[in-house]
């Protein structure tokens, strides 16, 4: 197993375990604050009497509802969450922004190889000029420029197909670029969309109450 499929599953296994973690948090809160909300009563009267709160305090509605009513907030914002967690790593979307990512990255490192072969090429290419001169050193002078022209022509035709193969690749990986950030934008979008209507049906719940 080499270096990037070792970084790909811990990858993986990371965002994995992540995922979970959330998904675990998000449930606990979104199960226990309701339960906690409805017997704020029980619980929050004896805190108050422990403290010594003022008895406007203990017999206010208002603290009771108001306690009740971060309890349903923060439990709908844990719903949300799940939601969102579901949306960003379990859709068909999401798995094509991975794939993207990832096919992102490989071009990119193919990008960085065919660069420095480039490099080695004209190096080579150099080291090979240099010995070629010195076993002609004694030949004349016309015959030295037309070895040297022809190294320079099949130079430079390596470096123009190596620049026109990583011109493609960066306009291949600007295009990939453009298409991730028009998903992202999408999902955003629709998410937007999605939270919106979740919470206007909410308000008008509260209306028809």
């Amino acid at each position: 197993m080499n270096s990037n499929s070792i970084n790909e599953f811990i990858s993986k296994k990371a965002t994995a375990v992540w995922v979970w973690l959330n998904k675990l948090a998000a449930y606990t809160i979104s199960i226990v604050l309701p339960i906690i909300g409805a017997n704020v009563e029980k619980w929050l009267k004896p805190f108050l009497d422990k403290i010594y709160a003022p008895e406007f305090l203990k017999t206010d509605f208002a603290v009771y509802g108001s306690v009740f009513g971060v309890c349903g907030v923060l439990a709908t914002i844990a719903v949300k969450r799940l939601v969102v967690i579901d949306a960003r790593f379990n859709s068909e979307d999401a798995y094509k922004i991975r794939e993207l990512k990832k096919e992102n990255k490989s071009l990119r490192l193919k990008n960085k190889k065919l660069y420095t072969e480039k490099q080695k090429d004209k190096e080579l290419h150099e080291a090979k000029l240099s010995q070629s001169i010195a076993e002609c050193e004694n030949k004349n002078k016309q015959e030295i420029d037309s070895l040297k022209k022809k190294h320079e022509e099949v130079f430079a035709r390596k470096i123009d197909d190596h620049e026109r193969e990583v011109r493609r690749l960066q306009e291949y990986i600007k295009l990939q670029e453009v298409a991730m950030d028009a998903m992202k934008n999408y999902k955003s979008v629709e998410q937007d969309i999605r939270e919106y209507n979740v919470s206007g049906n909410t308000r008008k719940i509260h209306i028809d109450d």
